[in-house]
């Protein structure tokens, strides 16, 4: 089942292909990430790609799958957040454009 096929499968396809092992987690994630390289610079949807700790999330979610350890039935599906959710070390404008003097995004403290 190669992700080129379809990077905008169904979070239902994709996990009968990680069971099926068909397809990884690390591959829809590589796909995902390569489609938002390509097309956000048009579309400005992500404030913050965090590609890194994406990346490592779906190197962590094969492993479980291969250990059969399956802790959520999403295991391995990207998530992408509105930037309203304040997340740990991740910007958050809270979609606004320009702040008031004074203000500025906040990016949540550990």
């Amino acid at each position: 089942m190669p992700v080129t096929s379809s990077p905008t499968r169904r979070s239902a396809t994709s996990v009968r292909g990680f069971r099926r092992r068909a397809l990884s987690p690390v591959e829809l994630t590589r796909a995902l990430l390569e489609r938002i390289e390509r097309f956000d610079p048009g579309l400005h949807a992500f404030v913050t790609v965090t590609a890194r700790s994406g990346a490592g999330d779906a190197k962590a979610a094969e492993a479980a799958l291969v250990r059969g350890d399956i802790s959520s039935p999403l295991l391995g599906i990207p998530v992408g957040y509105k930037d309203i959710y304040a997340t740990r070390g991740i910007l958050t404008p809270a979609a606004r454009r320009c702040w008031p003097t004074g203000s500025r995004p906040r990016t949540p403290r550990a």
